[in-house]
């Protein structure tokens, strides 16, 4: 079997919308970079490997990951929530919003922006999910999102000063 490394947008589609698809395609990028190594590939050419019981344990240990970063996701959303409704509640009661404000584009940005920003921070809370190599699919697609927050979160922030 060939075995290569998964084109990053791709598996978040697939790690969004087709669980199954991601997990495959996490073993196949995880082979792809197991075979780097000669004494790996040494084996793989004689047939030796993997074994079914080696590719048996890393869909468990991708599957474990998935979870691991789906928690993750979720309850640093779940968080961030809890925090905007803190501060709706918090902005009515002391009449800072009110249903009567206007409308202000500044003040959506920079509060979206904020929050984008606190989300990435808080996912990188909580459990590792880093292997020894530090290239497995769920590595590069947390450093992918982690990255996407920090840079829409600064984005809406500097947009404030454009408006």
């Amino acid at each position: 079997m060939l075995y290569k490394k998964a084109n990053i947008i791709k598996a978040i589609f697939c790690y969004l919308f087709d669980r199954p698809r991601y997990i495959s395609m996490a073993v196949a990028h995880n082979m792809a970079i197991n075979l780097e190594a000669r004494d790996l590939r040494k084996l793989h050419e004689e047939g030796k490997y993997p074994t079914e019981e080696s590719l048996k344990e890393m869909e468990s240990s991708i599957i474990n990951f998935a979870d691991l970063l789906q928690e993750k996701i979720v309850k640093s959303l779940f968080l961030v929530t809890f925090l905007l409704v803190v501060m709706l509640v918090a902005g009515y009661f002391t009449d800072a919003i009110h249903p009567s404000l206007s409308f202000d584009t500044k003040y959506v940005l920079s509060v979206l922006g904020a929050l984008l920003l606190v989300w990435s921070s808080l996912i990188s809370l909580g459990p590792e999910l880093e292997t020894y190599k530090g290239k497995s699919l769920h590595e590069v697609f947390f450093v992918v999102f982690r990255t996407a927050l920090l840079i829409s979160g600064t984005l809406c922030l500097v947009l404030v000063f454009a408006f």
